[in-house]
């Protein structure tokens, strides 16, 4: 699993979407949609997603869906852990990232109902 260092600002955190460059990044490779990565910022970590790749002339863009958020020793177990197996932990908190994200999608669609 890669490693992104971003600075997410209020916003980014808000809509829990961010649009990271790839020659902004120490990435040695291109990224692919539904991908998962880890996103750094000064203050957290970030399980996030690759939702969309779009290339520009001289750079690749990737926008990436934040899902939960990790303590630092969570970053470790997530890179070393390899894929498949019994259901961990991390397992667990990206379930509850991806319902998190389904109520906030379904309240904004509700909120919008009623204007």
């Amino acid at each position: 699993m890669e490693i992104l260092t971003v600075a997410l600002s209020d916003f980014s955190r808000r809509s829990r979407s961010v649009v990271a460059r790839h020659s902004e990044t120490m990435l040695t490779r291109g990224l692919e949609r539904g991908e998962q990565v880890i996103l750094s910022d000064d203050d957290f970590h970030w399980v996030a997603t690759v939702a969309d790749v779009d290339f520009e002339i001289a750079d690749t863009l990737y926008r990436l869906e934040l899902g939960v958020r990790l303590e630092a020793d969570e970053v470790a177990d997530r890179v070393r852990q390899p894929t498949g197996g019994p259901l961990q932990r991390h397992d667990l908190l990206d379930l509850l990232g991806h319902l998190r994200a389904s109520r906030q999608f379904l309240e904004t669609r509700l909120a919008r109902a009623q204007l």
